[in-house]
C-alpha cells in the first residue's frame, strides 16, 4: 500500500512539471506572436499616418489653385 501511495506521488509530481514545462512553451510562442501582431500594426499605422500627410500636403497645395480658379471663373460671370 505504501509503495503504491509512493509512485502515485511520484507520478503526480511528474504530470504536474510536465503541465508547467507545457504552459510555459505555449507562453513562449503566445508572446512572439503578440509581438509580431503589435510590430504589424505598427508599421500600418505608420503607413496610414505618411499617407495622411501627404495628402493633407497635397491639399493645402490644391486650396489656393481652385480658389484662384474660382475667382477667375466669378469675374468672367
Amino acid at each position: 500500500m505504501a509503495e503504491s501511495r509512493g509512485l502515485r506521488q511520484k507520478a503526480e509530481v511528474m504530470f504536474s512539471k510536465m503541465q508547467k514545462k507545457a504552459k510555459t512553451k505555449i507562453g513562449r510562442k503566445a508572446l512572439p506572436a503578440y509581438e509580431v501582431d503589435a510590430a504589424a500594426v505598427r508599421k500600418k499605422t505608420a503607413m496610414l499616418r505618411d499617407l495622411r500627410i501627404a495628402k493633407e500636403a497635397a491639399d493645402r497645395e490644391a486650396t489656393p489653385a481652385i480658389a484662384s480658379s474660382l475667382a477667375k471663373g466669378s469675374s468672367k460671370a
